[in-house]
């Protein structure tokens, strides 16, 4: 049986719906559990790993260019994405 004390939202709803008074509550709380997993798994990545790897490779193909020329060449060949572009 599912504990409908922990999630207030789903007793609102049920308790406002008249819809769904008489039909399996059952099967509306599977539902909404199903909805709110989907909506919890978005995970966002804040650790600005692809950043910090970008200037890596900015650092390392300037320190290991011999001159000013080829540092400019390695650099032009870097292939960006939109939105790599560092603007610090």
């Amino acid at each position: 049986m599912i504990a409908y004390d922990m999630c207030p939202l789903f007793c609102q709803c049920i308790k406002s719906n008249p819809k769904i008074k008489g039909k399996s509550v059952i099967l509306y709380a599977e539902l909404f559990l199903l909805f709110v997993a989907e909506e919890a798994t978005t995970i966002y990545d804040s650790t600005e790993t692809n950043l910090v790897a970008l200037r890596r490779t900015i650092y390392l193909t300037i320190q290991s260019s011999l001159d000013f020329e080829e540092c400019a060449h390695k650099l032009l060949k870097l292939e960006l994405k939109p939105g790599q572009e560092v603007n610090n």
